[in-house]
């Protein structure tokens, strides 16, 4: 038995360092042979820039770790094996505390991307008892200049929501009623750890050790911490899978019905998709197992839910008047969005998937994909709920990789967020194989967590301070201005149309606007304006550096129309 188990860790070693290698000469030639879609170089961006160096660490780790130091007998006095019970109310508070002062230090209270921006903007309206806004009509001619970017089409720029199904921006309006909203995510990664206890002590109820594992991977991991301190939906969705999956578990009537209403705030955060994949591995278990009665209560519940939700941009567009009006080109409707996609689909898809795999296992406790692998074997042979949870990973991938391979922005693979402690348990489940086996990986398992916290999650919060940074410097320059209005030249550099953000009721001073959507009659009339600031690419000259891009390869510096 040591000497197989020790042939096996030494597989486990093997395993990631080839995986990593072999990707990684994969996406460089794609991308040097010109296979790569364009869309792809934020991708690209962040491997290099990125994941190459977390995974340098990474795999220097586990070259040190000896497959000896891996094979100490097991003993009921270690650490993991005495976890207390009282310990997940510290971890609830430090989960929360961490994630919510991150938002302001590491974050600096700026949200980076459109999405984020549009979970505030909606929470907004909806605090204020409104479906969407309406925008007045003086605007109309400027409406497409106030960045249309993710808006629902509502008429003739009627009024505007964002594309985006409305539970995360209600639960961050909820808790923008008792306390500052960017608590939302925070409290919601402390929750997840609940769950996840819960969901441990059902399946491992005698294994303190393991039960402290999955809690351990779930609360090391920078995405599930860096992620938390962002506004976008991706923590309630794995938080709210994890609560589904415990009353799932608890399997009484009460806690069905409690699933079922929890699925259907899950399946409308913010896209349609995730929850439900997330689900299908489950009933499929219970098709296997033969419990009809409650696979058919779920089949049901499911499909109302998603009936509901998909129906939904479509109801809110129709409240306009005239006919919807959207330049972007994405259909309002759910099911023409997924056709255009797959119409859409190329194979440059395949070598997205692998940034977003290597970048999303960069962002985990750099012990968990050697302990997927102790345990891969036989949860395949497993018909249980371990072979659910593989599968809802499986499925998850396997969906984007056909649907939406681009992520844009992201700290760490947001699309697998949702099932993290899928794969969190899946990690415990192998630490507890081992275990079985007679075999203990404390050691090793307490040094990787010492480099997660110590090496890596300071790595992946100074990149994330670091690419934020010049956006939020130019967010305040705009907001400190006595400006009435602020044209922003957003061609200028990456991703620069995010800085053009106003709120629902264009209250704020100044007012953004984008430049490549004015005519020349609209600028001549603002340039006369002594109240007029100009963002130009001599402005945004921090952006293009953060991005490497070299200062002579922009748009010349706006000037007004004479």
């Amino acid at each position: 038995m040591p000497l197989r188990f020790e042939r096996e860790t030494s597989k486990v070693l093997i395993a990631p360092i080839f995986a990593f290698f072999a990707l990684s000469i994969f996406i460089t030639a794609a991308h040097l042979t010109g296979h790569s879609p364009e869309p792809g170089s934020l991708s690209y961006f962040f491997f290099v820039r990125q994941d190459v160096p977390v995974f340098c660490v990474i795999l220097a780790s586990l070259v040190l770790w000896r497959p000896v130091n891996w094979s100490m007998p097991c003993s009921s006095s270690s650490p993991l094996s005495r976890w207390p019970a009282a310990t997940i109310t510290i971890l609830f508070v430090v989960l929360v505390t961490v994630c919510w002062m991150g938002h302001y230090a590491v974050l600096q209270g700026y949200d980076l991307s459109r999405d984020e921006q549009m979970a505030n903007f909606d929470a907004w309206t909806f605090s204020r008892g409104k479906l969407f806004w309406p925008l007045p009509a003086t605007m109309l001619d400027y409406a497409e200049a106030l960045n249309q970017t993710f808006i629902l089409p509502i008429g003739n720029h009627e009024g505007w929501i964002s594309t985006y199904l409305p539970a995360n921006a209600i639960l961050r309006a909820a808790v923008h009623t008792v306390a500052d909203p960017a608590l939302t995510s925070p409290l919601l990664v402390g929750f997840g750890a609940i769950a996840l206890w819960h969901i441990t002590l059902r399946l491992w109820p005698h294994s303190k050790s393991t039960q402290a594992t999955a809690l351990i991977l779930y609360a090391t991991s920078s995405e599930v911490l860096i992620m938390g301190m962002t506004s976008y939906a991706m923590s309630a969705h794995l938080a709210l899978n994890l609560i589904w999956l415990a009353l799932f578990l608890r399997n009484d009537r009460s806690s069905h019905l409690a699933a079922v209403a929890v699925g259907f705030v899950a399946t409308g955060l913010h896209q349609p998709l995730f929850h439900p994949l997330f689900v299908l591995p489950f009933m499929l278990l219970l098709f296997h197992e033969r419990k009809w009665r409650m696979l058919l209560f779920y089949v049901l519940w499911y499909g109302l839910i998603c009936m509901f939700w998909l129906a939904w941009p479509v109801w809110i567009s129709s409240f306009g008047i005239s006919a919807p009006i959207h330049q972007s080109g994405t259909p309002i409707s759910y099911m023409a969005r997924i056709a255009m996609l797959l119409k859409e689909w190329d194979t440059g898809a395949i070598w997205l998937m692998s940034l977003n795999l290597l970048r999303f296992l960069a962002w985990q406790h750099v012990f968990l994909f050697p302990l997927l692998v102790l345990g891969f074997r036989t949860v395949w042979q497993e018909n249980g709920i371990f072979r659910a949870l593989a599968l809802s990973v499986l499925f998850t991938t396997m969906a984007m990789l056909i649907l939406l391979p681009y992520q844009g922005h992201g700290w760490g693979y947001r699309y697998l967020h949702g099932v993290i402690g899928n794969l969190c348990l899946l990690g415990a489940y192998g630490w507890h194989m081992a275990m079985q086996k007679g075999k203990n990986l404390e050691r090793a398992f307490v040094l990787g967590t010492a480099i997660s916290l110590g090496v890596v999650l300071p790595m992946h919060a100074y990149m994330a301070q670091s690419m934020v940074a010049p956006y939020a410097k130019l967010d305040q320059i705009i907001n400190q201005s006595d400006a009435r209005v602020a044209i922003i030249q957003t061609a200028a550099a990456p991703f620069a149309q995010d800085l053009v953000l106003n709120r629902p009721d264009l209250s704020n001073r100044p007012l953004r606007l984008r430049l490549e959507d004015l005519t020349d009659n609209q600028l001549k009339v603002l340039c006369r304006s002594s109240r007029t600031m100009i963002m130009d690419s001599k402005s945004l000259a921090p952006v293009r550096s953060t991005f490497g891009i070299a200062d002579t390869i922009h748009p010349a510096p706006f000037t007004c129309p004479d």
